[in-house]
C-alpha cells in the first residue's frame, strides 16, 4: 500500500512539476519495494531450510 500510494503522489507531482514531492515519493516508493523485497526474500529462506522451496 505504501508503494502505491507513494507511486499515486509521484504521478501528482509531474504536472505542474512538484520537485520536492517528487523526490522524497520516488525515494518512498524505493523504500517501500525495499521492504517488501526483503521480506519476500526471508520467506523464501525460511522455506527453503524447512525443504519448502520448489
Amino acid at each position: 500500500m505504501n508503494f502505491l500510494g507513494a507511486v499515486g503522489f509521484v504521478y501528482t507531482a509531474l504536472s505542474p512539476f512538484n520537485p520536492g514531492l517528487f523526490i522524497t515519493e520516488g525515494v518512498w516508493a524505493i523504500v517501500a519495494v525495499y521492504g517488501v523485497w526483503r521480506i519476500v526474500a526471508r520467506n523464501r529462506k525460511k522455506h527453503a531450510s524447512r525443504g519448502d522451496a520448489q
